[in-house]
């Protein structure tokens, strides 16, 4: 059975952009080459772009032959991108591949985002990590500063893909900037590399790849080729899209009426998405939202619900493929969707007729779910194209897109905001097509970031630039400054921990040994607690700051890790009250590696009035709720 057969199983017939992307990489990976071509693959939203930057490792996989590389490292935008992409590569790749071939695989995959994670952990056979997680992996920004070759090793023996990662807007492109540096570093040491992109704008494919040769780079479409596939083939048709300048969400309510089962509402700002869903209170709905502030452990519980209740899918109860339309929750445990047979035969079951979902722009690509009806807040063109992807996404649907104009732009830069203003209106008599037809798209897309003005990079990004390009992967050359000082878009990059009420933390012996010319600090266990949390701020009360006590409160690492969420601040002299506890305190956690002898992570909370700089911090539990996460920073 040929490779291409096999991939059959998992994917059904290959489209045709598909098969040709995938003999493509194939066939560069069996030339054995030093420096493997650039391929880029730009293909319309739904086609199947993930299945296509899997392709190459398992071809290797299946064929146990390892040429061009060792694992395989997937460089997405979000962190709930991440986790789709791990999900699908796990249910719907590799286990339909081991049933299909009969053949077993051990593989590790592993999504790496947020400030978390040290960036020395970016190891797996399969690592998914986000934009910037890689970065500063690539710049070896590790906790303790030891281990600062591993992240390099494993970017250099990886295929490496890059899917959406010019979703990165930012007003001085810094991000881009960036990026630019690490392909042309990469490239240099023959590191292979996939930049995949339903919605990549002219302008902005020719700033990041430029200095690469146009010899090595492998368009899927070639320059003289037109993509020709009817959409129809492989999504669903958006038969009405509308842009509306002078009503708000709130209006569309009304005039949609309750025509639609699903309900996509996709808001530029948490704030404005928290709002909306707050309101919304229409009979026999269920309602959820989703936004990057949301603890990561309930966050993964609505995407599930979201993959599962917005398209055909898996009862969690009797294991069969079809419509789900009952929801199980205790708020204890993983949420059970359910088929209809199952969810009438169960006990505390909702029915479920119709589902309304709030989100920002975290729901923009890869997530699997679809919707009859998307009201979405005006975004750089590019972003609707993203959004638009997710209605009607599957064969045979039918749906419609009510685009809503806002007065502030932000998150976005005020230009990007005009300009899709201006290309929207201009296609406002026929603007369906250019949401989700591919050449109209393009269309569409080039127009809007017509003569985009480049602007000039500051001296902080010309600085990353040069030492993120340095010499092929700077095997040599640390500077620790540029290291601890790096940030992967403009502004402060934090990570948020919204602590439960009930923790599971240690108390602990603190122990300060000197090994060689370094101070080692060491934990031991004097007992495991539960405390509230509540209690255990109220000990930081009684502490100075400054007091070296013996015994500590630590907490346990995946106490952490299921509770954090990204924040980004421009300004680190202004501390939002979200963070202010105690008389204004801020509480910052201190990972440390060595707990009993081990390498295992603990977190130690420190307090602090200083500015704030890129770390963990704790949020004060006012601003944070169970159902709407951290929606305001400030009073």
């Amino acid at each position: 059975m040929s490779f291409l057969n096999q991939i059959f199983s998992l994917e059904g017939e290959l489209r045709y952009f598909q098969r040709k992307a995938i003999e493509k990489l194939i066939t560069t990976i069996d030339k054995e080459v030093l420096k493997p071509k650039i391929c880029l693959v730009k293909l319309p939203t739904g086609y199947g772009k993930t299945l296509i930057g899997l392709s190459p490792f398992l071809y290797q996989l299946i064929n146990d032959k390892w040429l061009s590389f060792s694992w395989l490292c997937y460089v997405l935008p979000t962190r709930v991108l991440c986790n789709s992409v791990r999900d699908k590569i796990e249910d719907r790749y590799l286990e339909k591949l081991k049933k299909g071939i009969n053949k077993q695989f051990n593989v590790n995959i592993k999504a790496f985002h947020g400030g978390i994670e040290s960036s020395d952990e970016l190891f797996a056979d399969v690592a998914i990590t986000t934009f910037d997680t890689f970065t500063l992996s690539y710049a070896r920004r590790t906790i303790g500063g030891s281990h600062l070759e591993r992240p390099a090793g494993f970017i250099a023996t990886s295929l490496l893909v890059l899917d959406e990662a010019h979703m990165l807007h930012d007003e001085n492109l810094h991000a881009f900037s960036l990026l630019r540096a690490i392909i042309r570093s990469l490239y240099k040491v023959g590191v292979p590399i996939v930049f995949m992109s339903a919605t990549i704008p002219k302008c902005v494919e020719e700033y990041v790849l430029n200095g690469i040769p146009e010899r090595d780079i492998e368009y899927v479409i070639e320059k003289d080729e037109e993509f020709n596939e009817d959409p129809s083939t492989y999504r669903g048709i958006i038969e009405e899209a509308t842009f509306k300048e002078d009503k708000d969400i709130n209006e569309i309510f009304k005039q949609e009426g309750g025509w639609w089962k699903r309900l996509l509402v996709v808001c530029n700002t948490v704030e404005r998405a928290t709002e909306l869903y707050k309101n919304f209170n229409e009979e026999g709905v269920y309602k959820i939202l989703i936004h990057s502030r949301i603890r990561r452990d309930e966050r993964e519980r609505r995407e599930r619900v979201l993959k599962l209740m917005m398209r055909e899918a898996k009862c969690d109860e009797c294991n069969n493929i079809k419509p789900l339309s009952y929801i199980k929750d205790d708020k204890n445990s993983s949420i059970k969707v359910l088929c209809e047979e199952c969810g009438e035969s169960l006990p505390n079951s909702i029915k479920v007729n119709r589902i309304a979902v709030f989100a920002t722009q975290v729901i923009e690509a890869g997530l699997d779910i679809s919707s009859d009806l998307l009201i979405t807040e005006l975004s750089p063109v590019d972003s609707l194209i993203q959004r638009s992807g997710r209605c009607a996404r599957f064969k045979g649907e039918k749906g419609k897109v009510v685009i809503v104009d806002v007065k502030d732009p932000l998150p976005y830069p005020l230009e990007f905001i005009k300009r899709s203003r201006e290309a929207i209106k201009e296609y406002e008599s026929n603007l369906a097509p250019y949401l989700f037809e591919y050449k109209a798209m393009q269309n569409l897309l080039n127009d809007a970031y017509t003569d985009l003005i480049f602007t000039q990079l500051d001296n902080e990004v010309k600085q990353y630039v040069t030492y993120l390009e340095g010499t092929g992967l700077l095997t040599f050359t640390i500077d620790w400054q540029m290291i601890d000082n790096l940030r992967t878009r403009p502004g402060l990059q934090l990570t948020l921990v919204a602590l439960k009420d009930n923790l599971k933390c240690m108390n602990a012996h603190v122990e300060h040994k000197i090994k060689g010319k370094n101070v080692v600090t060491e934990y031991s266990v004097l007992e495991e607690i539960t405390i509230s949390l509540k209690d255990l701020l109220s000990k930081f009360n009684k502490k100075d700051e400054e007091d070296k006590e013996e015994y500590l409160t630590v907490l346990k690492e995946d106490e952490v890790i299921n509770s954090s969420f990204p924040l980004n601040l421009k300004d680190a002299s202004k501390i939002p009250d979200c963070l202010k506890i105690n008389g204004g305190y801020v509480y910052e956690l201190m990972p440390f590696y060595v707990y009993e002898g081990k390498r295992v992570k603990v977190y130690k909370i420190q307090r602090s009035t200083q500015r704030l700089r890129e770390g963990i911090y704790l949020v004060n539990p006012d601003y944070y709720d169970d159902e709407i996460g951290l929606w305001r920073l400030s009073h």
